[in-house]
């Protein structure tokens, strides 16, 4: 039964004009908040498109240093290590890196730049020598920004291969007497990037790490290489300043104001199927 008013209105009707008022008001506000946060998000993302970068970070220092070998060999805790008895009265075979800084140079965060050079010196040993196994190189670089210095340590662990001089076929599969193996058969040299230590600093309000590359050998990325008998090899450490990438959430207001709206939505659906 249709119940009218005392004016002769139909009580749905009037319902029905209650709730679209009151759904008209509810758009408007939805439609404001979403143009407000709109307007928000294009100033956020202008501010992080149009802020100064990073400038430029002093490299004042890069110091190596071998901090443990397998077995203990003459020089940890220096920049070179050394092991075996010579022959003929010559020079033992070793290790040694040397940092880039001091002087100090100029980088920019994104741009490689070079930590340091390794060099392998292979010198001929008597056969029951003590021969290096592994050797750990710790890396320290001190940066210089504003007014801050940073000191960044990152570890790097080397395999060597001590062959034997006289094999045929040599180690690495090639003919003794030519090509890597003309003055005897090599030795061979692996090294990698220990990932148990990362060391990250801040510039402003953005974090920053140093991105090492690994070592560079005849400019390609490097893992090994191997070392003429009475001749010495190199690599470089290559690296570059990097900004960790971060993750913008979406301020909780958004998801508050959704959820108040269909909280509305739905106590106005409910009244309409009741009415």
């Amino acid at each position: 039964v249709r119940k009218f008013d005392r004016a002769g209105h139909d009580g749905r009707t009037m319902h029905g004009k209650r709730l679209g008022k009151r759904w008209g008001i509810l758009t408007d506000i939805f439609s404001q908040g979403c143009r407000d946060l709109l307007r928000s998000y294009l100033a956020i993302g202008t501010a992080f498109a149009f802020a100064p970068q990073a400038g430029a970070v002093s490299v004042n220092s890069v110091l190596g240093k071998w901090i443990n070998s397998d077995p203990i060999v003459n020089g940890i805790n220096t920049s070179t290590i050394q092991w075996g008895t010579p022959v003929w009265g010559g020079s033992q075979s070793s290790y040694s890196f040397t940092g880039t800084a001091p002087p100090p140079f100029t980088v920019t965060p994104e741009v490689a730049f070079n930590l340091g050079t390794f060099i392998h010196n292979n010198q001929p040993i008597t056969s029951n020598s003590l021969t290096l196994k592994t050797a750990k190189l710790e890396v320290n670089t001190t940066l210089d920004f504003e007014t801050t210095t940073e000191i960044i340590t990152s570890v790097f662990d080397f395999s060597h291969w001590e062959t034997p001089n006289s094999d045929s076929p040599c180690a690495n599969g090639g003919s003794n007497n030519s090509g890597v193996n003309q003055n005897g058969c090599a030795d061979r040299v692996t090294f990698a990037l220990n990932l148990a230590q990362t060391d990250s600093f801040m510039i402003g309000d953005k974090e920053y790490v140093i991105n090492l590359s690994g070592f560079q050998v005849g400019g390609s990325l490097a893992s090994e290489f191997w070392t003429k008998e009475s001749q010495s090899n190199s690599a470089f450490l290559t690296g570059k300043i990097v900004e960790k990438s971060s993750v913008v959430p979406v301020p909780a207001a958004v998801w508050l104001f959704g959820s108040a709206l269909m909280g509305f939505m739905g106590v106005g659906y409910r009244r309409k199927v009741a009415a």
